[in-house]
């Protein structure tokens, strides 16, 4: 009896495994749940395999990935390394006990008495795994106000990008159509009163905005038509 005591449980399991199959017997069929002892504790891995089959078993696998997924960007996005190391090793922690709950079912390793984090039947372990996801939802809060104003200043920087490159785009347009009268009051100079040298860092400084914005067509075309401009400008102011 002894013997068939200690092999009871994972026998039991793999034929839990082995009559679910695919699609699994349907919520409620389960027979192994009758035979094996604490199945609602040390194997509920294979007791969902054999009420929902491999589909749920691979629900089940896909929610333990995605917390470790989730786990791991909050703990890049944390600004310390405290909250790093708490979000990173509780969720290795849940993950890494719900892997080996679930090889344990199938017999790949050995007996440990591992519960099925949050889904097995339990108490202190419930409650244990409750605190971790706490804490895990407390960073993950702190994190969420840090990405809300990072983003906050990347939009602010892209409306003030795009502002910019409209009244740049605009003030190209002008040229191109050869609005002389505009293009000496944009640049701001009266070849009556400014300096040569003053008048020439203008052009120099209105140059370097447009090439930020403008590809090297349309730099070399606006170019092209701003010297001709001034050229036109300056024989006029003689």
């Amino acid at each position: 009896y002894d013997v068939l005591d200690k092999i009871k449980q994972p026998f039991g399991a793999k034929v839990a495994v082995h009559e679910g199959g695919l699609l699994g017997k349907g919520s409620g069929n389960s027979t192994q749940k009758y035979l094996v002892p604490v199945m609602y504790g040390d194997y509920m891995f294979s007791f969902i395999i054999e009420e929902y089959g491999l589909w749920g078993a691979f629900l089940v696998i896909m929610l333990y990935v995605s917390l470790l997924a989730r786990g791991s960007m909050i703990a890049r996005l944390c600004d310390n390394e405290y909250a790093k190391v708490a979000v990173g090793g509780l969720s290795l922690l849940i993950t890494g006990q719900a892997f080996m709950h679930m090889f344990v079912n199938v017999d790949i390793g050995p007996m440990t008495g591992q519960t099925l984090p949050l889904i097995s039947h339990g108490a202190s372990a419930f409650l244990v795994f409750c605190l971790a996801f706490g804490i895990i939802l407390s960073i993950s809060r702190m994190a969420k106000k840090k990405i809300q104003k990072v983003e906050e200043a990347i939009a602010d920087d892209k409306k003030q990008a795009k502002k910019m490159k409209k009244a740049l785009e605009d003030d190209y347009n002008n040229d191109a159509m050869g609005d002389i009268q505009s293009l000496i009051s944009s640049i701001g100079i009266d070849f009556n009163l400014v300096p040569d040298e003053e008048a020439a860092k203008a052009v120099k400084d209105r140059e370097e905005r447009y090439a930020k914005f403008l590809t090297p067509e349309q730099f070399d075309k606006w170019k092209a038509n701003e010297q001709a401009a001034l050229q036109q400008a300056a024989e006029q102011a003689k």
